[in-house]
């Protein structure tokens, strides 16, 4: 937890908000994959307050376990853990950590076709002609 909440930011390395939309998780994961992997934690700010899911509730947490078959046309290798901590405020709290392979043979599009990748400590919207050369 020390090192999720405390290490800066990195090619393999990112945090969330619990409050991030959907998509915007999606084509996180998808960068990952779409590079060398990583972890990506939801529920820790960028300046690593853990936030936790309180206060977006139960369903949030669940719905972020279904990003990836919900929001992406392909399925990247990646694991999910759910973490118990006590958030900024010493509330018993959830963190969900994604772990997630590199896409070694595809490339890993979101459901609206677009192609993202993890470039230093953040995630690009690739070009047309950056997808060919990735492909």
């Amino acid at each position: 937890l020390d090192y999720l909440s405390k290490e800066p930011e990195n090619l393999y390395l990112d945090r969330k908000r619990a409050k991030i939309s959907l998509q915007d998780l999606a084509n996180e994961i998808a960068s990952f994959a779409n590079a060398n992997g990583g972890i990506i934690v939801v529920g820790i700010t960028d300046d690593g307050k853990i936030e936790g899911f309180n206060p977006y509730g139960i369903k949030k947490l669940n719905e972020c376990q279904k990003v990836v078959t919900s929001y992406l046309k392909t399925t990247p290798s990646y694991k999910i853990e759910i973490i118990k901590v006590k958030n900024f405020k010493n509330e018993d709290d959830n963190i969900l950590l994604f772990y997630i392979e590199p896409a070694m043979n595809n490339i890993i599009r979101n459901n609206k076709d677009e192609v993202y990748c993890r470039q230093g400590d953040s995630s690009i919207k690739l070009t047309f002609d950056q997808v060919r050369s990735l492909e």
